[in-house]
């Protein structure tokens, strides 16, 4: 079975974010004058008015959603043959503000899948992928996360594993699944320094012709089984 993994150089940016003007306040001044406008107007204005205002609300949500940024840091593409139909996909890791996202593209350059990690701490960032097969079917794609470092006790960090599947005939049904840890360091105000680093393994456990992801850690095994539509079950288990 070909494993095939890359790994993202440090991508950083010495701006500093600006945030977007909040439009919740802006909402909560349309409730009110809504509300004012209400006790004024015959039934037919006031519906009117709600009907206006609702548009203008969800056209201002919109734009809220579709968000911004005064700064992005792109990796540049990385283009292989994930799927094996004999054209590149493309990935972009991308640092917007203090946000990590994964774009991913089809053989065209056109945008199908796109992904925000969870970020906890301070330098964060993609460090890893590794792109493998469960099945001829199904893919996956196992992303390598840094989550950052905190200070609310002496130092706490904490690297995790998200896991992205997708059909190899139609390369535009994908599942993300955010997963277990796969390193985790903690160090107290006493000064007691813990560490615990977890294996990944990717192998086919019961014969069945299809592939699970098997994270280890001593005497305690998580097993994610993909199912036919790429969804996951995970068993647990302790010898």
């Amino acid at each position: 079975m070909e494993i095939v993994e890359v790994y993202f150089p440090l991508v950083s940016s010495k701006k500093k974010p600006s945030y977007n003007f909040d439009m919740r306040l802006f909402a909560v001044s349309l409730t009110f004058l809504v509300t004012f406008l209400s006790l004024e107007l015959k039934a037919q204005d006031e519906r009117y008015f709600r009907e206006l205002f609702l548009k203008q609300y969800t056209e201002d949500i919109k734009v809220e959603e579709e968000k911004k940024y005064s700064y992005v840091v792109p990796t540049p593409f990385y283009t292989l043959d994930v799927n094996g139909d004999g054209k590149n996909e493309s990935f972009v890791y991308s640092k917007k503000e203090a946000e990590d996202w994964i774009d991913i593209f089809d053989d065209e350059k056109k945008p199908v899948f796109k992904y925000q990690f969870t970020t906890v701490g301070a330098k964060s960032r993609l460090y890893k992928m590794r792109f493998s097969h469960i099945d001829q079917d199904i893919g996956v794609i196992v992303f390598y996360f840094y989550e950052g470092v905190t200070k609310y006790n002496e130092m706490d960090s904490s690297s995790r594993l998200y896991f992205l599947t997708f059909h190899k005939k139609d390369f535009s049904q994908f599942k993300m699944l955010q997963g277990p840890y796969l390193f985790e360091e903690f160090k107290g105000m006493k000064g007691h320094y813990h560490q615990r680093v977890r294996q990944v393994e990717v192998m086919d456990l019961n014969n069945d012709q299809r592939n699970e992801i098997i994270i280890k850690h001593h005497l305690y095994s998580e097993v994610y089984h993909v199912n036919k539509d790429g969804s996951f079950m995970v068993f647990r288990k302790k010898i």
